[in-house]
Protein backbone atom coordinates (compact mmCIF):
# COMPACT_ATOMS: atom_id res chain seq x y z
CA UNK A 1 0.00 0.00 0.00
CA UNK A 2 1.37 3.44 -1.09
CA UNK A 3 1.84 5.79 1.66
CA UNK A 4 -1.09 8.06 0.72
CA UNK A 5 -3.36 5.34 0.36
CA UNK A 6 -2.36 4.54 4.02
CA UNK A 7 -2.75 8.28 5.42
CA UNK A 8 -5.92 8.20 3.74
CA UNK A 9 -7.07 4.27 5.46
CA UNK A 10 -6.13 6.15 8.77
CA UNK A 11 -8.73 8.91 8.42
CA UNK A 12 -11.33 6.54 7.23
CA UNK A 13 -10.76 4.40 10.12
CA UNK A 14 -10.80 7.29 12.38
CA UNK A 15 -14.04 9.04 10.78
CA UNK A 16 -15.86 5.95 11.06
CA UNK A 17 -14.73 4.99 14.34
CA UNK A 18 -15.79 8.48 15.74
CA UNK A 19 -19.23 7.97 13.62
CA UNK A 20 -19.62 4.79 15.22
CA UNK A 21 -18.85 6.02 18.69
CA UNK A 22 -21.71 9.00 18.19
CA UNK A 23 -24.21 6.93 16.72
CA UNK A 24 -23.91 4.49 19.58
CA UNK A 25 -24.90 6.82 22.25
CA UNK A 26 -21.45 6.25 23.28
CA UNK A 27 -20.61 10.10 23.03
CA UNK A 28 -23.28 13.07 22.25
CA UNK A 29 -20.73 14.55 19.85
CA UNK A 30 -17.07 14.67 18.70
CA UNK A 31 -16.61 17.77 21.02
CA UNK A 32 -17.29 15.12 23.80
CA UNK A 33 -15.07 12.08 22.80
CA UNK A 34 -12.49 14.90 22.65
CA UNK A 35 -12.50 16.05 26.17
CA UNK A 36 -13.08 12.69 27.58
CA UNK A 37 -10.06 11.80 25.77
CA UNK A 38 -7.89 14.80 26.52
CA UNK A 39 -7.44 15.24 22.64
CA UNK A 40 -7.48 18.75 21.17
CA UNK A 41 -10.96 19.01 18.92
CA UNK A 42 -9.08 21.07 16.64
CA UNK A 43 -6.51 18.57 16.19
CA UNK A 44 -8.84 16.07 15.38
CA UNK A 45 -10.69 18.27 13.17
CA UNK A 46 -7.47 19.06 11.01
CA UNK A 47 -7.15 15.55 10.91
CA UNK A 48 -10.71 14.70 9.29
CA UNK A 49 -10.68 17.74 7.54
CA UNK A 50 -7.80 18.48 5.75
CA UNK A 51 -5.13 16.25 3.91
CA UNK A 52 -2.78 16.61 6.71
CA UNK A 53 -0.58 13.02 6.81
CA UNK A 54 -1.47 10.91 9.51
CA UNK A 55 2.24 9.57 9.81
CA UNK A 56 3.34 5.94 11.91
CA UNK A 57 4.11 7.79 15.10
CA UNK A 58 1.09 9.59 14.62
CA UNK A 59 -1.31 7.21 14.05
CA UNK A 60 0.54 4.98 16.74
CA UNK A 61 0.15 8.02 19.68
CA UNK A 62 -3.37 8.08 18.42
CA UNK A 63 -4.50 4.80 18.87
CA UNK A 64 -2.79 4.81 22.46
CA UNK A 65 -4.95 8.16 23.32
CA UNK A 66 -8.18 6.45 22.29
CA UNK A 67 -7.23 3.46 24.10
CA UNK A 68 -7.31 1.28 21.19
CA UNK A 69 -5.17 -1.99 19.93
CA UNK A 70 -1.70 -0.85 18.35
CA UNK A 71 -2.06 -0.98 14.30
CA UNK A 72 -6.06 -0.55 14.67
CA UNK A 73 -6.03 2.41 12.27
CA UNK A 74 -3.88 0.64 9.66
CA UNK A 75 -6.83 -2.27 9.19
CA UNK A 76 -8.40 -2.29 6.00
CA UNK A 77 -11.69 -3.58 7.27
CA UNK A 78 -11.83 -2.30 10.66
CA UNK A 79 -14.57 -3.22 12.79
CA UNK A 80 -15.53 -0.37 14.42
CA UNK A 81 -16.90 -2.76 17.70
CA UNK A 82 -12.89 -3.01 18.60
CA UNK A 83 -13.32 0.12 19.79
CA UNK A 84 -15.91 -0.37 21.90
CA UNK A 85 -14.03 -3.43 23.91
CA UNK A 86 -12.43 -0.96 26.19
CA UNK A 87 -15.06 1.35 27.37
CA UNK A 88 -12.83 3.20 29.99
CA UNK A 89 -10.01 5.01 29.45
CA UNK A 90 -6.58 3.52 31.21
CA UNK A 91 -3.49 5.39 32.88
CA UNK A 92 -0.57 4.59 33.93
CA UNK A 93 1.54 6.69 36.82
CA UNK A 94 4.72 8.33 37.05
CA UNK A 95 5.87 8.75 40.20
CA UNK A 96 7.20 12.54 40.39
CA UNK A 97 8.14 12.83 44.94
CA UNK A 98 6.65 11.37 47.85
CA UNK A 99 2.89 10.86 47.07
CA UNK A 100 2.24 13.11 43.91
CA UNK A 101 2.13 11.23 40.28
CA UNK A 102 1.45 11.94 36.86
CA UNK A 103 -1.14 9.89 35.04
CA UNK A 104 -0.06 8.84 31.41
CA UNK A 105 -2.60 7.56 28.78
CA UNK A 106 -1.62 3.75 28.38
CA UNK A 107 -3.41 1.00 26.68
CA UNK A 108 -4.77 -2.03 28.81
CA UNK A 109 -6.31 -5.51 28.29
CA UNK A 110 -10.11 -4.98 30.43
CA UNK A 111 -11.45 -8.55 29.93
CA UNK A 112 -9.86 -9.69 32.93
CA UNK A 113 -12.39 -7.00 35.08
CA UNK A 114 -15.28 -6.41 32.66
CA UNK A 115 -17.62 -8.22 35.13
CA UNK A 116 -17.45 -4.92 37.05
CA UNK A 117 -19.83 -3.14 34.58
CA UNK A 118 -17.50 0.12 33.93
CA UNK A 119 -19.02 2.60 31.54
CA UNK A 120 -17.12 5.79 30.14
CA UNK A 121 -17.32 7.84 33.15
CA UNK A 122 -14.82 5.74 34.52
CA UNK A 123 -11.18 5.13 34.07
CA UNK A 124 -8.07 2.98 35.03
CA UNK A 125 -4.92 3.72 36.78
CA UNK A 126 -2.66 0.93 36.82
CA UNK A 127 -0.78 1.28 40.22
CA UNK A 128 3.00 1.40 39.37
CA UNK A 129 4.55 2.35 42.39
CA UNK A 130 4.56 0.94 46.26
CA UNK A 131 4.31 5.13 47.58
CA UNK A 132 0.50 4.54 48.71
CA UNK A 133 1.38 0.64 50.81
CA UNK A 134 -0.41 -0.68 51.85
CA UNK A 135 -3.52 0.45 51.04
CA UNK A 136 -3.28 0.79 46.98
CA UNK A 137 -0.61 -2.46 46.39
CA UNK A 138 1.43 -1.83 43.70
CA UNK A 139 0.25 -3.23 40.17
CA UNK A 140 -2.89 -3.23 41.84
CA UNK A 141 -5.73 -1.35 39.41
CA UNK A 142 -7.51 2.19 41.12
CA UNK A 143 -11.20 2.64 39.43
CA UNK A 144 -12.00 5.93 39.16
CA UNK A 145 -15.49 7.66 38.38
CA UNK A 146 -15.79 11.32 36.65
CA UNK A 147 -17.71 13.68 38.29
CA UNK A 148 -19.29 11.69 40.99
CA UNK A 149 -20.37 13.55 44.26
CA UNK A 150 -18.26 13.33 46.97
CA UNK A 151 -19.06 12.12 50.48
CA UNK A 152 -17.28 12.50 53.67
CA UNK A 153 -14.39 9.59 53.84
CA UNK A 154 -14.79 8.98 50.33
CA UNK A 155 -10.94 8.22 49.11
CA UNK A 156 -10.36 9.93 45.72
CA UNK A 157 -8.02 11.23 43.07
CA UNK A 158 -7.17 14.58 43.38
CA UNK A 159 -6.20 16.94 39.68
CA UNK A 160 -4.05 19.37 41.42
CA UNK A 161 -3.96 22.95 38.97
CA UNK A 162 0.04 22.07 38.40
CA UNK A 163 -0.61 18.75 36.17
CA UNK A 164 -0.31 16.48 38.91
CA UNK A 165 -2.35 13.65 40.36
CA UNK A 166 -3.00 12.63 44.15
CA UNK A 167 -4.47 10.08 46.25
CA UNK A 168 -6.49 11.78 49.35
CA UNK A 169 -9.18 10.76 51.36
CA UNK A 170 -11.99 13.34 50.92
CA UNK A 171 -13.52 15.07 54.11
CA UNK A 172 -15.48 18.36 53.22
CA UNK A 173 -15.37 21.56 51.47
CA UNK A 174 -15.89 25.18 51.80
CA UNK A 175 -15.92 28.03 49.15
CA UNK A 176 -12.07 28.21 49.53
CA UNK A 177 -10.93 25.63 50.76
CA UNK A 178 -11.07 21.58 50.45
CA UNK A 179 -10.37 19.56 53.31
CA UNK A 180 -8.70 15.77 53.08
CA UNK A 181 -6.64 13.34 55.17
CA UNK A 182 -3.63 10.83 53.56
CA UNK A 183 -5.51 7.26 52.79
CA UNK A 184 -3.63 5.86 56.32
CA UNK A 185 -5.81 8.67 58.04
CA UNK A 186 -2.50 9.80 59.60
CA UNK A 187 -2.59 13.38 58.13
CA UNK A 188 -5.33 16.02 57.66
CA UNK A 189 -4.50 18.11 54.70
CA UNK A 190 -6.07 21.51 53.15
CA UNK A 191 -5.58 22.64 50.15
CA UNK A 192 -7.17 26.29 48.40
CA UNK A 193 -10.19 25.35 46.06
CA UNK A 194 -7.58 27.39 43.47
CA UNK A 195 -4.90 24.79 43.29
CA UNK A 196 -7.60 22.35 42.70
CA UNK A 197 -8.70 21.18 38.80
CA UNK A 198 -10.74 18.26 39.81
CA UNK A 199 -11.36 15.77 42.44
CA UNK A 200 -12.90 12.13 40.94
CA UNK A 201 -13.93 9.57 43.43
CA UNK A 202 -12.01 6.26 43.79
CA UNK A 203 -14.72 3.40 43.41
CA UNK A 204 -12.76 0.52 43.27
CA UNK A 205 -9.06 -0.80 43.91
CA UNK A 206 -8.82 -4.12 42.30
CA UNK A 207 -6.09 -6.15 43.89
CA UNK A 208 -3.22 -7.92 41.82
Amino acid sequence: MSATALFDLRRENLSKLIDHWIASKRFETGKAMCEYFEIEPTYIAQLLNTKKQIGEKAARELEQKLALKKGSLDQKDLDVSEGQTVTVACYGMKTIESELFQLQRKAFDLGSISILNLNNTHYLIEMSSTIYQPIIPAASLVICEQAAELKDQDRSCVYLSNGYQLFLTFMHQDDKYVAFQSLDGKRKIQLNQDDIKKIDRIVAIVSP
